[in-house]
């Protein structure tokens, strides 16, 4: 699905009278929040209740190849952060259910 896609699901199932502009406006401003609280919070976590946890994850360095030549030398791969997300034991029982 294209950003434009859920945009306009959105627009369609909210039943709200604002334009479809407004209603990717208010799509941006909530993931530039997520985005902006998990970068600066202190926390490094946001859970919305019945969706989800993000959780800011840090990786300790690590030696790796080169993938285009896995007989040549280790390479070091820096440290680093990233986002982790763990599903709401609810939903993940309403995803499984539908396998």
């Amino acid at each position: 699905m294209k950003k434009q896609d859920f945009i306009n699901a959105v627009h369609t199932n909210a039943n709200l009278d604002i334009s479809r502009k407004l209603t990717g406006e208010i799509i941006d401003t909530t993931f530039n929040e997520l985005t902006g609280l998990l970068t600066n919070d202190d926390s490094n976590r946001i859970a919305y209740p019945g969706f989800g946890t993000f959780t800011i994850k840090a990786r300790a360095e690590r030696q790796g190849v080169n993938p285009r030549n896995p007989q040549g030398p280790k390479i070091t791969i820096p440290a680093s952060n990233t986002v982790g997300f763990k599903v709401a034991s609810n939903w993940k029982k309403e995803l499984t259910s539908k396998l």
